[in-house]
């Protein structure tokens, strides 16, 4: 199936587990002094724009991350 790109950039696909399926959309962006980066959402609206949620989600993903080494320093934590 061709996916359908909307007009922000962003596209909705389908993750499958077994018999359940839930519909998403991704979202590639780049930050200036950050790699590029793609964030999977169920936020489908199309009234959210791509922009506003990476822009709202980056900020959220740092915290995350500096949270997650914390838990991990002096232990063999591994996570992507």
């Amino acid at each position: 199936k061709k996916k359908t790109i909307r007009r922000d950039g962003s596209y909705d696909a389908v993750i499958k587990k077994g018999s359940e399926q839930l519909m998403v959309r991704i979202i590639s962006y780049k930050i200036r002094g950050f790699r590029a980066s793609k964030l999977i959402t169920n936020l489908l609206e199309p009234q959210i724009t791509a922009l506003e949620l990476a822009r709202h989600y980056h900020p959220h993903w740092e915290v995350e991350h500096e949270l997650k080494v914390r838990q991990c320093a002096g232990s063999s934590c591994h996570y992507i």
